[in-house]
C-alpha cells in the first residue's frame, strides 16, 4: 500500500440530518411548543394535538381555511391536514375560553421568546390574555388586542426565574372568538432556531459531511417551501408515520430550510449533501433547487437564494437522485427499469444548470437487479450508488444476567460480517468506473431504545474495517445514521450527551484527512493516520475477556527513548455492560502494551513525540 497517496478522505466521517423520529422535533430544534403550527386531525372537543382547551363553554375547531401558514406552490402530493388554524370561542357571557400547553422545559437564566399569530374572524377587536406560568408563580402575562379577520403577530419576551415546566394560556373572556394560526416559543440563544447544546454536540463529532432532508424524509420534503419565513411555513404530512415523524403523529412542523441546513454545515465545517424527492418533484423543480444553492445572483435561482439574504452560491456538489426507491415504504418507482428513466431526467435537468455535480443513484443496492438496471444505466450521469444497511435485525438485546450480556454484545459485533459482505458484493457488481455511496449506517433501532458500549464497539470496529480498506473498497462517503436521538447524541428535554456510540465516532474522527500509515503487524482492530507533524491512532478489543497486546507505528516509538513531549493518550473503560452504559475516559501518561477487555485507545501526539 503506498502510504503517501492514501488519504483518508473527510467524507467518510458524515452524519444524516432527516426529518425523522426525534432527530429535529425533541431533538435538534430549539421550539418548546409541539404541533405550534396545528396540524393532524383534532380531538373529539375540536382541539388540535398536544394542546387543551378549558373555560365555561367553550368551543373549538380546526379550520383549513383563511390560516396563516402556506405551501409555497400547489402540489400533486396526496397529503391532508396540513394548513389548518385553531379556531376557539366563549359561549359564556361571564366565562372565558381558553388553549393551553403544558410541559414547557425552561432553563434557569435563559430569555424565551413568545411568537403568536391571532386573528378575530367577524369581531371587530378581541382581547386576548397570553400567559406563561409555573406550579407557582406567573413568568408572563400580557393583553393583546386583536382587530378583525387579518393575520397579526405578537411578541414578547420573559426571562426564566429557575429550571422548570411551564404551561402557555391563550385566553378569551365572554362570547369572543379568536383563531390562532401559529406559535412560537424559543430561546435566545437558538441557532437559527436550533439548540446551541445539540450543535455543539454534533461538532463534538466531528461531522465532515450532512445528509440532508433524508433518508425518507426527502421523499416528503418540498424545498420552495423554504422561501416561506420559518413561521408561515405550512406543516408536511408523512407518507408513513412510522417510518419519518413517530413521535409528532405523523407531521413535521417544516421549520428548517435549505438556508438554514447550509448555515448548520458551515457552523460545523461539515460538506452538505441534499437528497431530492423525485416522486412529487419534476426535473424543473430538482434543477431549480440546485439553480438555488449554487446559481449566481443574476439566475432565476441565484436571485431567489439572494432575496433570502444569502447572495453567495452554497455550492453544494453531492445529490442524491432518491431515497431508497424499490421499498415498500416509499412512494413512486419501485422497480429499476421505473426508476432509471426517472433519474435520468432529474440528473439531465440538474446537470445541465451545474455540470459539476456529483450524483448518487439509489435503490435497494446491491441487488444485481438494480445494479444492472438502474446503477449501471445511470452511470455516465451519477457515478455512485446508494448502500444502506441495519445490522441486528434479528434476537433480543438480553441484559438479565452476565452470560446473556455477553451474548448480546458478541452478536453486536458479528452482525457486522453482514455489513461486510454487502460492500463486497456490491463492489463485485459495480464496474470499475463506479462506487460507493454508503450514506446510511446503524444498528437496527437503536431510536427505539438505549444503547450502551456494544453498538460503541461495532461502530470501533466499522471504523477501523472502513479505514483501513479505504483502497480497497471503493466506498466515497460514508454517513451513520443519525446522530440525534438514533445513536450517537442522546438529547433530553434539558440536556444531551453522547453515547458510547458517539464517543467511538468522536475518536475515531481525528483520522479524517490523515494519511492512512501501514506498518507490519498491524492489527486488525487498529488504525493510524499521519496529519502533517501528527499522528493519530485508535485501537479497540472487541474480547470480552482476554487484553489485546498492541503493535503502534514505528513513527510513534523512534524517539520513545527521549523525554518530554506533546502527546495526548487516552484509555476508554466502559462503565458497565448494559443499555445506556458509556466509556469514560482515562488518561495515560504512557502508552499501553496492551488494551484491556472491551476497552479502547486514543493516541494523538506530534510525529516523532517522544513517549
Amino acid at each position: 500500500m503506498n502510504t503517501d497517496s492514501t488519504v483518508i478522505s473527510p467524507r467518510l466521517f458524515g452524519q444524516n440530518l432527516e426529518h425523522t423520529r426525534a432527530a429535529i422535533q425533541g431533538g435538534l430544534s430549539a421550539q418548546l411548543l409541539r404541533n405550534r403550527k396545528f396540524a393532524g386531525k383534532p380531538s373529539m372537543d375540536g382541539v388540535a394535538s398536544e394542546w387543551s382547551g378549558y373555560g365555561e363553554q367553550p368551543f373549538f375547531e380546526l379550520l383549513p381555511m383563511g390560516t396563516y401558514t402556506r405551501h409555497y406552490s400547489i402540489s400533486v402530493m396526496p397529503r391532508r391536514n396540513e394548513v389548518q388554524a385553531q379556531y376557539l370561542q366563549g359561549l359564556d357571557a361571564g366565562g372565558m375560553a381558553g388553549l393551553r400547553q403544558g410541559d414547557l422545559p425552561l432553563r434557569k437564566g435563559q430569555t424565551y421568546r413568545l411568537k403568536v399569530a391571532l386573528k378575530a374572524p367577524n369581531q371587530d377587536k378581541v382581547t386576548v390574555t397570553a400567559r406563561v406560568r409555573n406550579e407557582s408563580q406567573i413568568l408572563l402575562l400580557t393583553a393583546m388586542t386583536v382587530k378583525g379577520d387579518e393575520w397579526q403577530v405578537f411578541e414578547e419576551s420573559f426571562a426564566a426565574p429557575c429550571d422548570c415546566s411551564a404551561c402557555l394560556e391563550l385566553e378569551v373572556a365572554g362570547r369572543q372568538a379568536i383563531a390562532v394560526g401559529m406559535a412560537s416559543l424559543l430561546p435566545s440563544d437558538a441557532f437559527r432556531g436550533m439548540r446551541r447544546d445539540v450543535v455543539e454536540a454534533l461538532r463534538c463529532l466531528g461531522v465532515k459531511l450532512l445528509r440532508w432532508p433524508g433518508g425518507n424524509y426527502a421523499g416528503e420534503y418540498r424545498w420552495d417551501d423554504g422561501l416561506i419565513p420559518a413561521d408561515q411555513r405550512a406543516p408536511i404530512q408523512s407518507y408513513m408515520e412510522n417510518e419519518t415523524h413517530t413521535y409528532t403523529h405523523g407531521f413535521d412542523s417544516n421549520d428548517l430550510c435549505t438556508d438554514d441546513f447550509i448555515a448548520l454545515c458551515r457552523e460545523l465545517g461539515a460538506e452538505p449533501s441534499i437528497t431530492l424527492n423525485l416522486t412529487w418533484d419534476t426535473p424543473e423543480r430538482s434543477a431549480a433547487w440546485v439553480e438555488y444553492c449554487n446559481g449566481a445572483p443574476d439566475t432565476p435561482g441565484g436571485a431567489l437564494r439572494a432575496a433570502q439574504g444569502h447572495p453567495e452560491p452554497y455550492n453544494v456538489k453531492l445529490w442524491s437522485l432518491g431515497n431508497e426507491p424499490g421499498y415498500g415504504h416509499m412512494e413512486g418507482a419501485q422497480t429499476p427499469q421505473e426508476y432509471a428513466p426517472l433519474a435520468r431526467r432529474h440528473a439531465e435537468a440538474m446537470l445541465a444548470v451545474d455540470s459539476s455535480l456529483e450524483l448518487t443513484s439509489a435503490g435497494p443496492y446491491p441487488l444485481p437487479d438494480w445494479v444492472e438496471g438502474a446503477g449501471r444505466p445511470l452511470a455516465d450521469l451519477a457515478p455512485m450508488v446508494s448502500l444502506h444497511c441495519y445490522n441486528c435485525q434479528t434476537g433480543r438485546h438480553d441484559f438479565t444476567t452476565p452470560e446473556n450480556t455477553s451474548a448480546t454484545i458478541r452478536r453486536l459485533l458479528g452482525d457486522l460480517d453482514n455489513t461486510f459482505d454487502k460492500i463486497r458484493k456490491l463492489t463485485a457488481l459495480l464496474p470499475s468506473n463506479m462506487s460507493i455511496a454508503f450514506d446510511e449506517w446503524n444498528i437496527w433501532y437503536s431510536w427505539f431504545r438505549e444503547v450502551g458500549i456494544g453498538e460503541g464497539l461495532a461502530v470501533a470496529r466499522l471504523l477501523t474495517t472502513l479505514l483501513n480498506n479505504e483502497e480497497r473498497w471503493p466506498i466515497r462517503l460514508f454517513c451513520y445514521y443519525q446522530a440525534i436521538n438514533e445513536g450517537a447524541i442522546r438529547v433530553s428535554a434539558r440536556e444531551c450527551h453522547l453515547t458510547a456510540s458517539g464517543q467511538a465516532l468522536q475518536m475515531f474522527a481525528p483520522h479524517a484527512g490523515g494519511a492512512l500509515l501501514d506498518w507490519r503487524g498491524r492489527l486488525a482492530t487498529s488504525c493510524a493516520s499521519r496529519h502533517a507533524n501528527r499522528l493519530h491512532f485508535t485501537a479497540y478489543n472487541p474480547d470480552l475477556e482476554q487484553p489485546l497486546s498492541l503493535v503502534y507505528p514505528p513513527e510513534m516509538l523512534a524517539d520513545a527513548a527521549r523525554t518530554g513531549g506533546n502527546a495526548q493518550i487516552t484509555l476508554w473503560q466502559p462503565d458497565g455492560l448494559g443499555p445506556a452504559s458509556r466509556f469514560s475516559p482515562m488518561h495515560c501518561p504512557t502508552l499501553p502494551a496492551t488494551i484491556p477487555p472491551l476497552h479502547l485507545l486514543t493516541v494523538s501526539a506530534e510525529s516523532g513525540c517522544p513517549f
